[in-house]
């Protein structure tokens, strides 16, 4: 199976902008018990959320519009997936990759404040999921784990004098190496019970 499609954005104040995607499927045998995917597409974003990457411990995100004579976020998805069922189980791996344009960033300071004054970064991601499943009423089982990596590279005046290069490469707040998470679920007549229990590795901080 081939499924392209076409989205066209025309937020107010922007121009506007066409962002292809694909989408592709395969059954090697001829059924569903066997799933290759692949997918690529363009991505653009106007609403952006910052947050104080000095402060660790900062839970908050501030959301504002990208500055309109500023080149939106843009970034191109790439994935490719295989997914198996073997009797009450199901087995999926997906592989991605994501490149990144113009993502507003904080401008670094020499003062620990949170700022909205915002730099451009471009950036690399990837990663990939694993996961298993396994449903026979009433129970069902799932065990997940994912690994990302996550890079921005940004240049800012004050980079010359702090670190003697003008470009400076480094890991956002949100960049987790591993996450873990498994799901005990069980159903009995009109009621339903999940147990859920989830493992991130640490983030990244200065």
């Amino acid at each position: 199976d081939i499924n392209p499609s076409v989205a066209l954005n025309y937020p107010l104040n922007y121009r506007p902008s066409i962002e292809p995607r694909l989408r592709m499927a395969w059954h090697p045998w001829g059924t569903d018990a066997q799933t290759l995917t692949a997918a690529l597409g363009l991505y653009r974003q106007t609403v952006e959320g910052i947050n104080d990457e000095r402060d660790v411990g900062s839970v908050f995100t501030a959301w504002i519009p990208a500055p309109v004579d500023e080149a939106r976020a843009r970034a191109v998805h790439a994935l490719l997936g295989w997914q198996q069922q073997v009797g009450p189980f199901n087995m999926a791996v997906e592989g991605y990759y994501k490149d990144l344009h113009n993502v507003p960033v904080p401008i670094w300071s020499v003062i620990a404040r949170f700022t909205t004054t915002l730099t451009l970064a471009d950036g690399d991601v990837y990663g990939v999921d694993t996961r298993l499943e396994f449903q026979r009423n009433p129970l069902y089982l799932y065990l997940g784990y994912g690994y990302s990596w996550i890079k921005y590279t940004t240049a800012q005046e004050n980079f010359g004098l702090w670190f003697d290069e003008p470009i400076q490469s480094y890991h956002p707040p949100h960049d987790r190496r591993h996450q873990l998470n498994a799901i005990l679920g069980l159903d009995v007549g009109l009621f339903k019970a999940n147990v859920r229990w989830q493992y991130g590795s640490g983030l990244p901080y200065t």
